[in-house]
This record gives C-alpha cells, structure tokens and sequence, in this order.
C-alpha cells in the first residue's frame, strides 16, 4: 500500500468519525430540545402537572412519612393510596401530558410555516390538551392575543 492511499484510507476514516459525533450532537441537541418542550407542556397542562406532583408526593409519603399513633396509620394509608388514585387518575386522562406536547409541537409547526396563528386554527382542538399546547406555542410566539 503507497503512502497516499493510507493517508487517503486515515482522511476518511477521519472524515467518517468527525460526522458521526456531529451527527450524534445533533441528535443530543434535538433530544434536549424535546425533553425541555416536554416539560413545559406539563406545566402548562395543569392537570397533569397536578398528576405528577401527587404521584411524587405519595410515593414520598408511602415510603418515607409513616406517622407513629396507630390509630393514624389507617388514615395515612387510605389518605396516600387515594392521593396515588386521584394522581393515576389525572395522567392517565392526560396521557401524561402526550396530547398537549403533540399539539405544542404541530402548533409551533404551523406558527412557523404560516408566521401567524388565528381562533380557527385554535377552535377546531376541542379538547382541553389540545387547547393547552397551542396556547402555549402562541405565547412562545407573542401571537396569544390572536386568540382571543
């Protein structure tokens, strides 16, 4: 093998590393971008942000805040499984905050494609998930007094 060839053969071997850590930067970056549009959809979805605060707090509870009266245990216990309930309850309807991030994110689609966003577009979401997640992507864009 001649001397070009191997420093052809190290060129694209290097080319071919560099793109691949760009590449999974790149990935790294939309993964981050995706967890952070996560989370602000559960905060503004309140019913789900309730869901996970109460399936927290009666995990924490359940394991680590046992009160010492016997005649209170009973009621801790039934207070903690109905706190896990209601939280099951609210992000099962929910679907833990799926439905507002897929309408946040078609939102911020179409805000980006059109550059405006009016109450047809808002009114034809019906349900309340829906209705968070395009709210939400209009206040991103200083476009939520369009729907009004």
């Amino acid at each position: 093998m001649t001397e070009n060839n191997t420093n052809d053969t190290i060129d694209f071997a290097l080319d071919n590393t560099l793109a691949s850590k760009q590449n999974n930067a790149k990935q790294n970056n939309k993964r981050w971008t995706n967890i952070k549009d996560y989370v602000k959809c559960v905060y503004a979805n309140k019913a789900t942000l309730v869901g996970y605060i109460g399936a927290v707090t009666s995990g924490v509870l359940l394991f680590h805040g046992k009160p010492e009266s016997q005649e209170l245990q009973g009621l801790y216990i039934a207070s903690v499984y109905s706190l896990s309930q209601l939280s099951s309850v609210l992000l099962g309807a929910t679907k833990f905050g799926r439905e507002t991030f897929q309408s946040y994110r078609r939102a911020k689609k179409h805000i980006q494609e059109y550059e405006t966003i009016n109450t047809k577009y808002y009114d034809k979401h019906k349900l309340y998930c829906d209705k968070v997640g395009v709210r939400l992507a209009a206040r991103e864009a200083g476009l939520e007094d369009k729907l009004k």
